[in-house]
């Protein structure tokens, strides 16, 4: 499954938005001037990139979220003047693979929704969530369930939707944060750190020394391929700590820095994930779904920005990304047929923009001066009035002096 489109009415900052999300399809030939599966959201603090995920998940997953125990908080629209909305809506239109409709017994691709709606009623300082969703009413199977409920089912690898929040963490080493939130049920999990700032990942040891001999080579394989090359995990495990080689030493993994444990931590759990719900005699490369990752650039050296995203769409090439970033680094690795840029105009909702000026390929400095960030100038304040001054002076004195100390400054060959 794949979401094509996301309608939000009343949700946080927006007041009405429509966004359209890149994701693969085998029906279309690849273009040149686009990542067939990453959709990249820019914009400031505040503008609304997190609540366009927050909105997909919702909507995707309407039918089990209230059911996990989930709390919606301030998600109906609120605004100074006139009395502020009471119901916000979310829907999001969907595209369905074989991997969807073919996990139920005479399932067929006509039984599935097209669209997914989410309802956020507000009523003073207390929300709730309803939801629904155009599903077919015929029953499936002689238990006569419907195919939402045995769509939704946690060993269903239908409607396949991870999420990864910005204060995301990996679980300790026993799993005992883990195992709590066992009871609010799996689908939900998936996402919760979107929501909940306290829902940690799940730890390599608690399922890769389980896992078949095949599946546990493909997972770790992976693993190795979308973490950089001056690190690799050969499945060895002391005392539940899963232990890493980091320019040959070997080092277990609370040992590591911020940013490795960061982003291994997280490219682990989704391939857990992956493997939970990918049916036997699959690839795990081979499963669809959508995966959402709030500031992919967290902790990420530049030289990592550079390759986090293409990385995880080639490698993952049928999984559809939907993330955000305020890196000028991760934004230029990308097509303009990938960005949206979230706008917050003052004192008015925020809106989406499709930018269409060439970014793929530009420097940093470039891409910040771009309409995707808007910036008048990479260079700090103090500096710029420094130039101005140089340049007021050689327009005063016209001297050859003049003119070279600000070329200097320019060029940075000046000492500071």
């Amino acid at each position: 499954m794949y979401v094509s489109s996301l309608n939000v009415e009343n949700l946080r900052c927006f007041e009405r938005a429509k966004i359209a999300f890149e994701h693969p399809d085998t029906n279309v030939k690849a273009k040149a001037d686009r990542v067939e599966n990453v959709t990249l959201l820019l914009g400031n603090n505040g503008s609304g990139k997190t609540t366009i995920l927050k909105g997909v998940a919702l909507a995707v997953l309407a039918p089990v979220i209230p059911a996990a125990g989930y709390k919606p908080h301030c998600l109906v629209r609120r605004h100074a003047g006139p009395p502020s909305p009471t119901v916000a809506n979310v829907t999001a239109a969907l595209v369905f693979m074989e991997q969807d409709y073919n996990y139920a017994a005479d399932m067929r691709a006509d039984s599935l929704p097209a669209k997914a709606t989410a309802k956020i009623l507000s009523r003073g300082d207390y929300e709730m969530m309803m939801t629904s969703a155009e599903y077919s009413s015929t029953a499936i199977d002689s238990e006569e369930r419907t195919v939402s409920e045995q769509l939704l089912e946690d060993d269903s690898p239908a409607y396949f939707t991870v999420a990864y929040g910005a204060t995301r963490r990996v679980a300790s080493a026993n799993g005992s944060e883990v195992f709590s939130e066992k009871s609010r049920g799996l689908r939900y999990q998936r996402v919760a750190s979107l929501f909940e700032d306290h829902v940690p990942l799940r730890p390599l040891n608690l399922w890769v020394p389980g896992l078949e001999s095949k599946r546990r080579s493909a997972a770790i394989n992976l693993l190795n391929t979308l973490t950089p090359e001056d690190i690799s995990f050969d499945g060895r495990f002391d005392d539940l700590q899963p232990i890493f080689t980091h320019r040959g030493i070997d080092l277990p993994f609370t040992t590591l820095s911020d940013g490795y444990r960061g982003y291994i931590g997280m490219v682990a759990d989704l391939l857990h994930h992956l493997n939970h719900a990918c049916p036997d005699g699959r690839e795990l490369t081979e499963m669809t779904g959508v995966v959402l990752i709030d500031d992919i650039d967290l902790h990420l050296h530049p030289s990592w920005q550079l390759s986090v995203v293409p990385k995880l769409a080639s490698t993952l090439p049928r999984l559809q990304f939907i993330v955000t970033s305020h890196s000028p680094l991760v934004a230029a690795t990308l097509y303009a047929r990938n960005i949206r840029v979230i706008e917050s105009p003052p004192d008015r909702p925020s809106r989406v923009n499709d930018v269409q000026e060439r970014i793929h390929g530009l420097n940093a400095a470039q891409v910040l001066s771009s309409e995707y960030f808007g910036l008048p100038s990479s260079r700090s304040q103090d500096q710029e009035d420094k130039l101005a001054r140089l340049a007021d002076d050689v327009a005063k004195r016209g001297s050859p002096e003049a003119s070279i100390a600000f070329l200097r400054e320019l060029s940075g060959k000046n000492p500071e």
